[in-house]
Parts: structure tokens; sequence; C-alpha cells
């Protein structure tokens, strides 16, 4: 889908020849007002549109640059195709610039329903929402606080991650039973729990 503004840029890219006749580019606008009829009555718009913006931008903007257009000639048969050219700007070309605004404005009715759709339809960012991140986090320390208290069911791989404030306890806990071995020889090492870090196999 596009706006009437990237269509009438797209019929204004062509190449023009100045050294082709006169009466060939006559017969070229002739061939882009059937394009765009057929288009029109095809029921492509977008199509009909381009046509049109492109058969106004060469009678308007590319051919009174023609040699033939600004230089009179002594040629009748010129003269006589400068005349038809001298009409067609006088007569035709308003008519189709009364055709191209109300196409126009449907194109850029229908385009914004369509950007719109694409922005509704767009994932929202992935930045969850404060209130419901901190619900979350308090669920999983709570959820971690209860198996490091004694309960003997086995962490999944997908809920192993335990929260920092819990981490950080533990640590201080075993750094405190380490130095308490330290002072105390005669004491049996204590075995560390698997709960202090439960994404390690058991190692004893």
């Amino acid at each position: 889908m596009k706006s009437s503004q990237q269509l009438g840029a797209e019929a204004r890219d062509f190449q023009f020849n100045p050294n082709i006749p006169l009466k060939l580019y006559l017969k070229t606008c002739v061939t882009l007002l059937n394009n765009a009829s057929d288009s029109f009555q095809g029921g492509d718009k977008s199509l009909a549109y381009f046509y049109y913006f492109r058969y106004v931008d060469l009678c308007t903007n590319k051919l009174p640059t023609h040699p033939q257009v600004r230089i009179m000639s002594n040629d009748s048969e010129v003269n006589l195709y400068l005349q038809e050219y001298k009409q067609l700007l006088r007569l035709e070309v308003p008519h189709i610039l009364k055709i191209m605004e109300g196409i126009k404005r449907e194109i850029d009715a229908l385009y914004e329903r369509h950007r719109v759709s694409l922005a509704n339809n767009i994932a929202s960012p992935l930045h969850p929402n404060p209130a419901k991140v901190s619900r979350m986090d308090a669920l999983l320390n709570d959820y971690y606080v209860k198996k490091s208290e004694g309960s003997s069911e086995p962490l999944r791989s997908n809920q192993s991650r335990v929260p920092e404030s819990t981490f950080n306890e533990k640590m201080i806990l075993m750094k405190e039973n380490l130095m308490c071995d330290k002072q105390i020889p005669s004491q049996k090492p204590t075995k560390v729990s698997a709960a202090f870090y439960p994404d390690l196999p058991t190692l004893f």
C-alpha cells in the first residue's frame, strides 16, 4: 500500500528525451490516459493515479522544455502538433487534475487506515509493567525461600534462578559456617546444602 506522495514520486521517475519528436510524446499522452482509464475501471485506483500523475507531469513539466514547443517552426506538421499540445494543456489537463484530486483523497484515506492498522498490530515493546515485575519478583522470592527452608521437591530448570537478596544471605551464612570450622578444628566440616547452588548438580 502506497500513499499518493509515493505514487507521485514514482510517476515522475522517467527519462525524458527532447530529441524524440513532439508527435510521439503526444501519442504517449494518449497511451497514459488509456492506461489510467483502464486501471480506474478495473478498480486499481493506485495504478490509475500513477498513470494520471505521469501524464500531467509529462504535459506540464517535461514537454514545455521540448525544442518543438519552445521554438517556432516553419514546418506545418510540427505547428499542427504544437496546437494540439496547447489545446491539451488548456482543456484536458485541468479535467484530469480534478479526477486526480478525488482519487488522491481515497488513496490517502486507505493508506492512513492501513498505516494505523499496521501500527496496532505491532507487538508492544519488551518493557514489562513495573508493577507486574515487582509482583513476579515477590512470588519468585517466596518460592525460593520456601525451597531453602527444607522442601525436598527438586527445582525445575526454569525455576532455578535465586533472587539476589536470598543468594547474598546464603553466602554470608556459608562464610560464617566456614569461619566457625576454622576456629574449632575438632568439629566435622559442614556440608553445604545443594540449595545454596540450585543451578549445580549435587556433588556430595
